[in-house]
């Protein structure tokens, strides 16, 4: 795990993309777009309740809640939207059925992880709120392990011991360590 964690460090000290995520801040205008702006975001880690957390603000008649997760502010994912624009992410917080909306906002896990999602939220949505969802990080690896087995029943807990499975994903490790992402959005 040192070896692991000294090759985290020193990819940490040239972090690149933050160099990108200013040149992107500084084209991209909105004053063209009328966009409603959440008023929190939701981040965290897989598995640790974000999908429930949604499902429970929904309840509230004054709070609208994308219905998606929407991870409009992580631009280097598969899953992102970003490239759908403005206008597109504040529809995503229109409710016909809540005209007396008070509060907006949305939960994307991804954006505790992502590396640039702290710069894009602190430049577009500064007044945001941030809730952040965290979950015991053994827990949360084991979970992960389990998910994976679900999605891969070929490989059994026999065939792919817990062990091996965390051995073989080094990326988890990135992931389960809180404090380095939480430490972007401070």
């Amino acid at each position: 795990q040192r070896e692991y964690r000294s090759q985290f460090d020193r990819r940490r000290l040239d972090q690149p993309h933050r160099h990108e995520a200013r040149l992107l801040i500084a084209h991209m205008d909105t004053t063209d777009c009328d966009w409603k702006r959440p008023s929190f975001l939701g981040l965290g880690v897989a598995r640790a309740g974000t999908r429930w957390l949604a499902q429970c603000l929904t309840e509230h008649p004054e709070i609208i809640v994308s219905a998606e997760e929407a991870s409009f502010f992580v631009r280097r994912r598969l899953l992102s939207t970003w490239q759908n624009g403005f206008a597109w992410y504040g529809s995503l917080f229109h409710d016909p059925s809540k005209p007396n909306d008070k509060v907006r906002g949305e939960i994307s896990p991804p954006y505790l992880g992502d590396a640039e999602s702290a710069d894009l939220i602190r430049a577009y949505v500064p007044d945001a709120k941030l809730i952040c969802i965290l979950r015991n990080q053994s827990e949360a690896l084991y979970s992960a392990y389990q998910l994976f087995l679900h999605f891969n029943p070929d490989l059994s807990r026999t065939t792919l011991s817990y062990y091996t499975y965390l051995l073989y994903s080094p990326k988890l490790f990135d992931e389960y360590f809180y404090l380095e992402h939480i430490q972007r959005f401070h």
